[in-house]
């Protein structure tokens, strides 16, 4: 398990929700990773979230770890 001090806060839809708009405004760079799987991913997901295209999320690091360049280089 991750060490809470790690984690990040839990918040409540509207809250990220206010988040995400406010990051936009002030035009600062996000990008929205869903990290469920495939089959999760085709009954709900987040507008204009990447999706890994994973099976389990054990693949995510591996996923990120080839992703991340073009992650940070992105608008």
């Amino acid at each position: 398990a991750l060490p809470a001090a790690l984690a990040a806060p839990s918040l409540p839809p509207t809250a990220f929700l206010a988040l995400l708009q406010r990051l936009r405004r002030e035009r600062r760079r996000v990008a929205l990773v869903d990290c469920r799987n495939r089959y999760e991913w085709i009954y709900g997901r987040f507008e204009g979230a990447l999706c890994p295209d994973t099976r389990a999320f054990s693949e995510f690091p591996r996923w990120l770890a080839r992703a991340r360049p073009q992650l940070e280089q992105a608008d």
